[in-house]
């Protein structure tokens, strides 16, 4: 696999470190991010801001905590004493670069979800994936962002207008709502990837170079771990429509589906793109194949070319003297001999040229 160093390694406690330690020194050290509470029901509306609102008393139907950035030890704590929330949860937050899953705690289900960072469609850091943590209860849903991002701006125009959908339905609906925005994200990345991959293929076939077998690597290693974080993804969409069918009476049923024909769509978007990538590889070995032929046999054109003249000039070269007999090389002597043997060269080399075109061995026979 080529050597990207866009890719996202997930991070890790030291070994030894006990199951659901999230009190670490970079926790620690980290500024509380930025923290919104929404709260909503199908008639009201509200926005709170600071850790404080977490604390607070909830006052409408359903709740959406918002924690954008790393989350500092004080969120966490705060998190952890007003819902409940299990320790091992709080360490896969801190642990960024988890694959996509679902864990149900009994009081709350946790899930990650993996979506392209900003910088994903360009060149450079198209390998650039975010973790998007979510803790569901019954009517609290709170969403841990690895950095701030207007990534739910939508949502939250969606919830404010009044008599819309996610408004009226439970916090399940909203849970389903990031995870369809996840899948979403990954369609634009597939086709900058699908668009890029028809380019190289061109320019492999008009001129091939080592920097774009390189390239179609590197493209091939990054669908590799797109194809991970889909099917991790479809295991996950999975598991929440089976939790949702207990809670929320079947309503949620179609999002569901529908969203599990997303995932299973960019899975096989990823699977055609891979199998181009791999094919990509192929069509650089054959067109460098095909142009090594192509050298060897204009060179060995060149070489049978000059046998004629060869052999007639060695020939002629062995000094034999005319005027010892009649079999001694008679023709040195002739005053046009010299002529006679270039046009004899001449006319051969001319012949053979004239005979490799007409078999298609030299240049190309148009129709």
């Amino acid at each position: 696999m080529v050597n990207n160093p866009h890719f996202r390694k997930p991070s890790y406690h030291p070994p030894g470190t006990a199951p659901g330690t999230y009190d670490i020194a970079r926790t620690r050290a980290t500024p509380p991010g930025h923290i919104e509470v929404i709260e909503y029901d199908a008639e009201h509306y509200q926005k709170l801001d600071g850790l404080l609102a977490v604390s607070a008393e909830q006052s409408l139907a359903c709740r959406w905590i918002q924690i954008d950035g790393p989350p500092s030890l004080d969120v966490l704590e705060t998190v952890r004493q007003r819902y409940g929330i299990d320790p091992l949860v709080l360490e896969d937050i801190v642990n960024q670069g988890q694959r996509p899953k679902f864990n149900d705690y009994g009081d709350g289900i946790f899930l990650t979800l993996s979506v392209p960072g900003a910088e994903a469609l360009t060149a450079e850091g198209i390998g650039v994936y975010r973790q998007i943590s979510l803790y569901l209860m019954d009517t609290v849903l709170i969403t841990f962002m690895e950095q701030e991002s207007r990534l739910f701006d939508l949502l939250e125009e969606r919830l404010k207008r009044a008599g819309g959908r996610l408004r009226r339905q439970p916090v399940h609906f909203l849970a389903h709502a990031l995870i369809d925005l996840a899948i979403d994200t990954l369609f634009p990345l597939i086709d900058a990837t699908a668009e890029r991959l028809e380019e190289l293929e061109t320019d492999i076939i008009e001129r091939p170079s080592e920097d774009m077998l390189l390239e179609t690597h590197t493209f091939r290693s990054r669908l590799l771990v797109l194809r991970r974080i889909a099917w991790a993804t479809r295991e996950l969409v999975n598991a929440f429509r089976r939790h949702a069918e207990d809670v929320t009476d079947g309503s949620l049923r179609p999002y569901l589906e529908d969203a599990y024909d997303h995932i299973v769509s960019a899975i096989d978007l990823i699977e055609i793109q891979r199998d181009i990538a791999t094919n990509l590889v192929e069509v650089y070995m054959s067109v460098l194949s095909n142009r090594m032929n192509e050298v060897i046999r204009l060179l060995t054109i060149i070489a049978t070319l000059f046998i004629p003249p060869t052999f007639l000039v060695g020939l002629y070269g062995m000094n034999f003297d005319p005027a010892a007999g009649p079999f001694s090389m008679p023709e040195l002597a002739l005053p046009f001999g010299y002529l006679a043997v270039l046009f004899v060269i001449l006319a051969s080399m001319i012949g053979m040229i004239f005979f490799f075109r007409r078999r298609g061995w030299l240049g190309r026979r148009r129709s």
